[in-house]
């Protein structure tokens, strides 16, 4: 990600936080545009805890796995969480990312 940062040239505007995101997001001051979420296996776990973070309109970008057939019952259940943490989303996008079945949704907070 910092290698990533540097190539783009947006130091002054992308800071990358390491660390166990349980952790490290409570003591961060502030909200964010733009939150991406690229742990498969977990990064579900952490939604509402991002949310805490998210100014409105910003854009979650959550990673996760789940079969093909399983993309709208998927979208509807991370919807509903949303809703229940307070904050009212539209999905932007489901997308297969890779072959393994990876889902990336794309999320903003309305």
């Amino acid at each position: 990600m910092r290698e990533n940062i540097e190539m783009n040239k947006v130091e002054d505007k992308v800071e990358a936080l390491l660390g166990d995101v349980a952790e490290v997001l409570p003591k961060v001051k502030g909200k964010f545009n733009r939150i991406i979420m690229p742990a498969p296996k977990n990064a579900a776990d952490f939604l509402e805890l991002a949310l805490t973070k998210a100014k409105k309109g910003t854009i979650i970008h959550l990673y996760t796995f789940a079969q093909i057939e399983e993309i709208d019952a998927l979208g509807k259940r991370i919807k509903a969480r949303c809703i229940a943490a307070k904050k009212n989303v539209e999905i932007l996008q489901v997308r297969k990312a890779g072959k393994s079945g990876r889902i990336r949704t794309g999320l903003r907070w309305i």
